[in-house]
């Protein structure tokens, strides 16, 4: 299977990272930093990258090709010659979109359990919030009564009467 990213893990110090990988233009190198998009780069060697300030120690770096495929290498007009190196370049292009799209959809499956035991995690949280409402909807409604108790009367005495 054809290469199309290199990961690395950053160290806080190193800033220059290599990658594997053929790419028809520099634009089509890209780079994330934890998962979020980075342009803070500059090419250091055509298979290097060199970022502007060191990725912070245990930051997932990930250095990977997205092709550009809304505008071909070359086109062709009504009458002109078709040139191989133009064929060739339309190849490439196409070849480089379809590792990637075949790298990503391998991804899938991995993606597939992540979201389930997202929405697994999401639904227990749920349940959990919901039963603490409830337990605290109890506490706020029962108010017990407090009656006061009857004082002790005195005690009943015979009298006599004088009848």
């Amino acid at each position: 299977m054809a290469i199309v990213q290199k990961l690395y893990t950053g160290d806080g110090s190193q800033t220059n990272f290599s990658f594997p990988f053929p790419y028809l233009k520099q634009a089509d190198v890209k780079a994330t930093l934890n998962g979020a998009a980075t342009s803070a780069f500059t090419f250091a060697t055509a298979q290097e990258l060199s970022f502007t300030t060191a990725p912070a120690n245990g930051v997932n770096i990930r250095i990977y090709r997205d092709t550009d495929t809304d505008t071909l290498q070359a086109t062709f007009s009504p009458g002109s010659a078709i040139k191989a190196e133009d064929l060739n370049s339309n190849y490439t292009q196409n070849n480089y979109a379809s590792q990637e799209a075949k790298a990503d959809s391998l991804q899938a499956p991995t993606a597939l359990s992540n979201s389930q035991n997202a929405v697994t995690t999401a639904n227990a949280a749920a349940a959990d919030a919901a039963t603490a409402l409830t337990a605290a909807s109890n506490a706020v409604a029962y108010q017990p009564q407090l009656t006061s108790q009857p004082s002790p009367q005195a005690p009943l005495t015979a009298t006599t009467s004088k009848y």
